[in-house]
């Protein structure tokens, strides 16, 4: 399963030179309320960013804070992992893996200062 589209990405750290971890979160609109206010439903889900899409993120991450950056997937997997844990209970997570994603052009020409230095 792929998924594709707009989100941003947070609570990143480093696994290797090749792969970093953390996770991403978008809303869908779901319509209005009684009141007439718009509502939302926020998703977030276990991220993993490998290959070309961890080059990118640590050419940006040089030139600005990438913490909470939208970002456009491109190229995608979606899938599930299980795992026994130290009690022998099988446990399963869902999490995306991200091969390549674009940027909105007004981010890359206005990035912001990035936090560490």
């Amino acid at each position: 399963m792929k998924l594709v589209g707009i989100c941003r990405v947070f609570k990143l750290e480093e696994v290797s030179e090749k792969c970093a971890k953390g996770q991403v979160y978008f809303s869908t609109k779901r319509g209005e309320d009684e009141n007439g206010n718009t509502q939302f439903e926020t998703s977030f889900i276990n991220a993993r960013i490998v290959g070309k899409a961890k080059k990118q993120l640590d050419e940006l991450a040089e030139v600005m804070d990438v913490e909470k950056l939208k970002i456009d997937i491109t190229e995608s997997s979606f899938k599930s992992v299980s795992y026994q844990d130290k009690q022998k209970q099988w446990k399963t997570y869902s999490e995306v893996v991200i091969f390549d994603f674009d940027i909105k052009k007004e981010v890359k020409d206005e990035p912001k200062p990035s936090k560490k230095q």
